[in-house]
């Protein structure tokens, strides 16, 4: 049976670093970072997409028949200012304030499997206090923030930390999980860290091998590196991989030097279906933009000669696009400046 692999990936800027990681969940990050949510209180985006309960007992709840309203307006009730139920808290923080203030319910129900964008940041009252009803949120930095959390599904998360020791913590935390490792057995584990963020610029993937026995002392894991520039599975069919290990070796987890293996061990065939149906719908579409004009100036061209023909192909350049395709190539070109400005400003 094949078993889970832990992506990750980093991304700097002037104030911090992103860790892109898939398979670490906010709780798995409040438990390995409690000192970043001794915060008074939490800006908050996106809360409405929060729509899975924290803890069982308000999924029992929820299951009786409590309408999502009826149980927000309840806990709300019950714990007043609180920020994560008390019935199986996250943290404990029972005088937290968030921001905005009507993010309170919203927050009481914590994303989960359906969920969608889902991100917090831990600041100081103060900040709350202080930010205008018309703040926009960019980036952990707009509020002085050291920590922020972001999570785009169940699995997929992104953490900012200005401490590179916070950093440290987290890539930890994702190694020990990758490798099941039992608390009595970390030895090594702080030097694995130390030899696998160089190669997080590229990003890793570290799957913990299924091929060794069941009575085997420790498990161990293999890291792929840099294929996360790739973009695609396909060239794994020709490129070589550069990857490493991680191993037990009777006393402390050790990391191997980097070797090169071929690519096509490490190709997943239902990714490379998916990606050949994704281009084969892509390349139609662009046959159907680019062709149904052409078509159309080949027909004028044999019914009325080349003056009819070449009015045909440059109406259809001119009007295909905006008029019949709907593409505002005005605003493209803002929407990339925007974005590039925006970029900009954290670089």
């Amino acid at each position: 049976m094949s078993r889970p692999d832990y992506p990750m990936s980093i991304a700097r800027d002037r104030f911090g670093t992103w860790l892109h990681v898939t398979g670490l969940s906010l709780r798995e990050v409040v438990a390995a970072l409690p000192h970043c949510f001794d915060a008074g209180a939490f800006l908050v985006y996106d809360d409405e997409q929060l729509d899975c309960a924290t803890s069982d007992g308000i999924k029992a709840k929820r299951r009786a028949g409590l309408s999502r309203r009826e149980l927000t307006e309840e806990i709300a009730r019950l714990e007043a200012t609180a920020f994560w139920n008390t019935t199986e808290p996250l943290f404990e923080n029972p005088t937290a304030v968030v921001w905005p203030a009507d993010c309170l319910n919203g927050m009481i129900e914590a994303q989960g499997s359906p969920g969608g964008c889902f991100g917090l940041t831990p600041l100081s009252r103060q900040a709350a206090a202080d930010l205008p009803e018309d703040f926009s949120y960019e980036h952990p930095s707009n509020v002085g923030a050291r920590f922020s959390f972001l999570s785009t599904d169940d699995s997929a998360t992104s953490v900012f930390v200005a401490d590179e020791a916070d950093l440290r913590t987290l890539v930890r935390h994702v190694v020990a999980k990758a490798l099941s490792a039992p608390a009595g057995q970390t030895d090594g584990l702080d030097d694995v860290v130390d030899g696998l963020l160089p190669l997080l610029d590229g990003g890793v993937d570290i799957r913990a091998r299924d091929d060794l026995p069941d009575d085997a002392p420790a498990q161990a894991a293999l890291v792929a590196v840099g294929q996360w520039t790739l973009h695609s599975q396909w060239p794994l069919l020709w490129r070589d991989v550069p990857v490493c290990e991680i191993a037990w070796n009777g006393r402390r987890w050790t990391l191997s030097e980097i070797r090169h293996e071929p690519g096509r061990r490490h190709v997943t065939a239902v990714r490379l279906i998916g990606e050949l149906f994704h281009g084969s719908g892509y390349l139609t579409r662009f046959a159907v933009i680019v062709g149904l004009p052409l078509a159309a100036a080949a027909l004028a061209w044999a019914a009325t000669g080349w003056i009819g023909g070449v009015l045909a192909l440059i109406a259809a350049i001119l009007l295909w696009p905006r008029f019949v395709l709907g593409m505002d190539w005005h605003g493209l070109r803002q929407r990339r400046k925007e974005e590039q400005k925006l970029r900009g400003k954290y670089e």
